[in-house]
């Protein structure tokens, strides 16, 4: 028996996914065709439809794999520290696997682990008070600052276009008799995608959530 054939027997659709995962862990995005998950998994393409219907499923598979690497904040949080420990988890788990953060914002997923994430976020809300469609909506607002967030983050750390040297550089000549407010700021470049400004931007959103909550139950 081949070693070929030995490893069709062990084929499921929860290998192909995991190893999709880490080829694009380690590869990228391009790099994750059917033929080169074929090549690493040492079988013909055609071994893979057994278990995945195209690379589309291949790819609902392998974004739902990753986001069920996202821990779930515990339910005896409040729903404001369990959301922000949420939003906060899964900017983590995009950031350990970078490569998926296109998939994640271009590809929509309804697969169980997302499932999963607006379960536990509703939940909070709910037992809290929330209605239902102050709960739809909240979640919905801390998610999409979340993923645009990270979006915006990856490509900066990892393909980045300029540098941050060259923009606090660009900054340090700028003329501040022209452009006083901008002189006194001083803003620092790295900070618009850095830790720091992450948790600002989620604690505003939350208490502006809570403030909406207040206003509601008023």
């Amino acid at each position: 028996m081949s070693s070929t054939t030995s490893y069709r027997k062990q084929l499921s659709r929860e290998v192909l996914v995991r190893e999709a995962l880490e080829l694009l862990d380690s590869e990228g995005l391009d790099a994750l065709t059917m033929r080169n998950l074929a090549d690493r998994l040492g079988v013909v393409p055609n071994a893979l439809y057994r278990h995945v219907t195209d690379k589309g499923d291949l790819l609902d598979g392998v974004l739902d794999e990753a986001v069920a690497r996202v821990p779930i904040p515990t339910e005896q949080l409040n729903w404001e520290k369990g959301l922000g420990a949420l939003a906060t988890a899964i900017r983590a788990t995009m950031l350990e696997h970078p490569a998926i953060t296109s998939l994640v914002v271009n590809r929509p997923s309804l697969g169980p682990a997302s499932i999963a994430i607006g379960e536990y976020g509703f939940g909070v809300m709910l037992e809290a008070g929330f209605t239902g469609h102050l709960a739809e909506r909240s979640l919905n607002l801390i998610l999409t600052y979340t993923l645009g967030f990270v979006a915006l983050e990856v490509p900066r750390i990892h393909q980045p276009v300029v540098t941050q040297k060259e923009l606090e550089a660009a900054y340090d000549q700028l003329p501040a008799d022209l452009l006083p407010h901008t002189a006194s700021v001083r803003p620092i470049p790295g900070r618009i995608i850095d830790e720091e400004q992450f948790a600002f931007g989620l604690t505003q959103i939350i208490a502006g959530i809570a403030a909406s909550f207040g206003a509601a139950q008023g």
